[in-house]
């Protein structure tokens, strides 16, 4: 597969100072990529709610992300990073995202993959943990977790090589991922969702063998990470 994607960043409109940050940081790498305007939790009306959702616990603003999620996924025609406005962005991001996709089954052709993480997170106990080294005994603060450059430990699914692991466990966190456009209608059938966008994922596509999904890193490395620890909330 020729190593060519286009981009895209789900921000808030009214949260200038996010949407700033994540276009200065791309600015300082020569990144192109296209703001995708995302839903408003406080501008959607209850039957756009029930479209997007089926679970009345889950917050206005979690559904509002799923929609964003849900448009933008449509809208692509060539694989994708799709990133969330609280992205990390690591230095020489393409060089390394190049070199991690080459170790990928089959060199990463199109039909062999339909969701590839660059970045997510752990939770276990409702604290966080550096998803790259899942270490149980040391709680990672905001600040570890956008400096540790440590290598990760594969929690999630399967080593298979230095820069490669196939996901068949739970992942949490939407904050970079490279969407397939050939799953994309796929994508559409996990709406409504009954659990937050990140659970619906896992469950609906990855664990149920929907599509085949991986972690890219850099020599274990990471490529991006999520600055919030959690993922937007719009």
């Amino acid at each position: 597969m020729s190593f060519e994607f286009d981009m895209k960043v789900i921000s808030l409109p009214r949260l200038e100072n996010r949407r700033s940050r994540v276009g200065d940081l791309l600015l300082k790498q020569g990144i192109t990529a296209e703001i995708f305007d995302a839903h408003d939790g406080d501008s959607l009306s209850p039957s756009e709610i029930s479209e997007i959702c089926s679970n009345s616990k889950i917050s206005k603003y979690a559904v509002a992300l799923a929609k964003s999620w849900k448009d933008v996924v449509s809208s692509i025609s060539r694989p994708t990073i799709i990133c969330e406005d609280d992205v990390i962005i690591e230095k020489d991001f393409f060089k390394k995202l190049k070199y991690a996709f080459k170790h990928l089954p089959e060199h990463g052709e199109q039909n062999h993959w339909g969701l590839i993480y660059l970045s997510s997170y752990y939770n276990k106990n409702n604290k966080y943990l550096d998803n790259f080294t899942r270490r149980p005994d040391r709680i990672f603060s905001k600040k570890d977790f956008r400096e540790s450059n440590e290598p990760f430990n594969w929690y999630s699914g399967n080593r298979m090589n230095e820069c490669v692991k196939q996901i068949n466990h739970l992942v949490h966190g939407t904050g970079c991922i490279i969407v397939n456009p050939l799953i994309k209608d796929l994508f559409q059938t996990i709406f409504p969702i009954e659990e937050e966008i990140d659970v619906e994922i896992s469950n609906k596509l990855i664990l149920s063998k929907q599509t085949k999904a991986y972690f890219l890193s850099y020599k274990g490395q990471r490529i991006a990470a999520n600055d919030s620890l959690g993922g937007s909330s719009l």
